[in-house]
């Protein structure tokens, strides 16, 4: 009895949170309590002798498989009947193993011991066996602690480590060792199947052997294979055809329109869903069913009289070509039209046979149509414009003009030949106009004048002109140049003829009308024509009874209409933030050619106008502010055609559309720009560089976007500044 009244009054001692506090503690503060003390640890050292072997608290081991739960033993040996208290202090890789928790087991139990548990630090789980009570824990399971194994926690073993602590029934520590535990992980079974992402076809396609554009899959785990069928039902993973690599191709077993399926698995054998994409596979060629030609042709761009084609394989015609060569042509070959051509244009003249073509959307192209046409080509066409043939003048200068067009092929050149001397080439424009002058010896002066085109036919046109230098004067005083251009459609000519005083007539012929006598007033003399609209050749022949005819030509061009012109860009008055704007149009005339001219801001321009009419200029627009830009064409009788845009110059406002007021969005959007997490394309740069500002809080901007623009930006989409 004696003995239990020294245990009620005894303090155990806490061990590592092994055992708790006794409510009435022993202060030892005079020597009879310390006599006591000494007294009942004797006596319990003799009640409860320590085991003789090495006392021991190890871990157990268990498996399991990622994200299931496992539960561990705690098992006490060699106690002898000396323990009555443990605690354990388990370590654990906190990124695999959560959720600890612990409870009693037999051996604890049947010492009437309760668990208790903390956590003192992130993967550490500690747990106490303890009581009030003094009772021995014998042999065995003292408690279990359960795990709960991560999900994404790879096979393999996870060591649990182990620190062991123990009291005997006075509290004092025992010492105590233990093993480790060890939790074996198995990887959870592989149940998701993969997915196809993409799967795409060349289609139409004239081969069994179909195009694979795109085939992609993914899966959680990995994809092991991949497979195309023309059948929906899954295959097994064991079937034949799976490939480690997705597929470039895949062989049909017939033509038609065909529905593919797409396939994935992965290791442990799951299959996919299907991804599906339908082919035409068309393997007829097209037939041409018709095709003729006229059997003659004065110019190498021959008519097409029919040319019609048919396919039966279900990708339908797609192209039509027309060549000289019997040779099939490739499908991808140049030429293919996607309408029937109506003409065709040979490289050369002569007896031709022209082959018809088509070929279907899958690329099948048929046999070729055969016409035969026999090219006999004429020369380019020619107009001279000079004396006419057999006159005579007393001027050595002869001017000669005129136009060179196309017969059956390009005009190549033009040449002047004078007397049987060495042609002199001659430049026309791309009109074909031509504008030059010879020198004529006194005597008949033969004046062959010649077109070539690129096949080789040739047009000419000779002529004789008499100078005689002995020849009444015969000056043109109005019009005084041998070509000129009036808005007119009635003309007066003017001259005066000279000595020999006897001239009795002067007559004055426009084109091929009758020739009309001109009134003359001593040496004087005039008349006015009517013009017709275009080019006007006029013959002025002066008669003298002493010396014979002295004629003189003169070229009027009569064109009383404005030219056409257009300004199609911009196609009306804009406002734009750039600092240049290039303006372009076109200008066409009935009669004559016209040049253009713009003013802007101080600075006229005239750019070069092309032979379809077409001109572009670009216009600086250094400032902000309103230009006013006038396009003129002035033809060459000077009729003219103004139109004029106001281009309109303004500050950029911020926003990212470059009209409206700025958002925080168009704010967030600079600010990227600014940090180079995102490029501005040419107009979001304009639109969105708005500094520094002016002396007057205008824009200046500077070519880049940073950090200025990003404040400036901000401040105008919350209203704190305007411009």
């Amino acid at each position: 009895m004696k003995q239990r009244r020294l245990l009620r009054i005894t303090d155990t001692i806490n061990r590592r949170g092994v055992c708790e506090k006794r409510k009435n503690q022993v202060r030892g503060g005079s020597m009879r309590c310390r006599i006591s003390l000494l007294i009942v640890t004797i006596v319990l050292a003799c009640a409860f002798p320590l085991a003789a072997g090495a006392a021991t608290l190890d871990l157990g081991s268990a498996s399991g498989t990622a994200g299931t739960t496992v539960s561990i033993p705690i098992t006490l040996t060699n106690s002898g009947a000396s323990i009555a208290a443990v605690g354990i202090d388990i370590g654990y890789d906190a990124t695999l193993l959560s959720s600890p928790t612990a409870v009693i087991g037999a051996a604890g139990t049947a010492a009437g011991k309760s668990v208790s548990t903390s956590t003192p630090s992130t993967g550490v789980f500690r747990i106490g066996v303890a009581a009030l009570n003094t009772t021995a824990i014998g042999d065995g399971v003292v408690a279990t602690v359960s795990f709960t194994i991560s999900s994404s926690a790879p096979a393999g073993a996870l060591t649990l480590t182990n620190t062991p602590s123990a009291s005997d029934p006075s509290g004092t520590d025992v010492t105590i060792t233990g093993a480790n535990g060890t939790i074996t992980v198995s990887a959870a079974p592989d149940t998701t199947a993969p997915t196809v992402t993409a799967f795409a076809v060349t289609t139409p396609i004239n081969s069994l052997t179909v195009p694979v554009t795109s085939f992609t899959a993914t899966d959680s785990v990995g994809v092991t294979g991949y497979l195309i069928t023309e059948s929906s039902t899954a295959p097994a993973s064991s079937a034949t055809g799976w490939t480690a690599a997705a597929p470039s191709s895949y062989t049909a077993a017939s033509s038609g329109s065909k529905t593919l399926y797409a396939w994935a698995k992965d290791a442990a054998g799951n299959v996919s869903a299907s991804r599906s994409a339908t082919v035409l596979i068309d393997t007829t060629a097209p037939t041409v069913s018709a095709f003729t030609m006229p059997s003659t042709a004065t110019t190498l761009a021959v008519a097409v009289s029919s040319f019609s084609a048919t396919d039966t394989g279900g990708s339908g015609v797609a192209g039509y070509l027309i060549t000289e060569s019997a040779t099939a042509p490739a499908a991808s070959a140049s030429g293919w039209s996607s309408s029937i051509p109506t003409s065709f244009t040979a490289t050369s003249g002569g007896s031709k046979t022209f082959y018809a073509w088509a070929k279907d959307a899958a690329g099948n192209v048929s046999a070729g149509k055969s016409a035969s046409v026999t090219i006999t080509l004429s020369g380019p066409t020619l107009t001279v414009s000079t004396l006419p043939d057999g006159t005579s003048t007393k001027n050595p200068t002869l001017n000669i003009t005129g136009t060179v067009t196309a017969g059956g092929s390009a005009v190549s050149g033009l040449t002047i030949a004078l007397n049987g001397g060495t042609p002199v080439p001659v430049t026309f424009d791309g009109s074909g106009n031509f504008n030059t002058a010879i020198t004529l010896t006194n005597g008949a002066n033969v004046i062959v004048v010649t077109a070539t085109d690129a096949g080789s036919n040739t047009s000419t046109n000779t002529r004789t002109i008499t100078l005689d230098p002995n020849l009444a004067d015969l000056t043109i005083t109005q019009p005084a140049t041998s070509s000129s251009f009036t808005q007119q459609n009635f003309y007066n000519i003017v001259g005066t003829v000279g000595a020999p005083q006897t001239t009795s007539s002067v007559t004055i012929q426009v084109n091929s009308d009758t020739p009309a006598t001109a009134v003359l007033d001593g040496a004087n003399f005039s008349l006015t024509v009517s013009l017709a609209s275009g080019r006007n050749d006029i013959t002025i022949t002066a008669t003298d009874s002493v010396s014979g005819t002295h004629t003189e030509l003169r070229t009027i061009t009569s064109d009383s209409n404005a030219p056409v012109l257009a300004v199609t860009s911009p196609a009306q008055d804009v406002t734009i933030h750039e600092a240049s704007i290039t303006l372009s149009g076109t200008v066409t005339d009935a009669v004559t050619s016209a040049v253009i001219t713009i003013a802007a801001n101080g600075v006229t321009y005239t750019p070069t106008v092309g032979t379809d009419g077409s001109f572009s200029q670009v216009i600086p627009l250094p400032t902000y502010k309103t230009y006013a830009i006038d396009v003129t064409a002035t033809d060459q009788a000077a009729n003219t055609a103004t139109i004029r845009r106001n281009v309109i110059r303004a500050y950029p406002t911020g926003a990212l559309d470059g009209t409206s007021i700025p958002t925080i969005a168009d704010a967030i959007k600079v600010l990227r720009f600014s940090l180079g997490l995102d490029t501005p394309t040419a107009t979001q740069l304009i639109n969105c560089d708005v500094g520094p500002l002016d002396s007057n809080k205008k824009p200046l901007p500077d070519g880049v976007i940073d950090i200025r623009d990003v404040l400036l930006v901000l401040e105008r989409a919350v209203g704190t500044i305007t411009w």
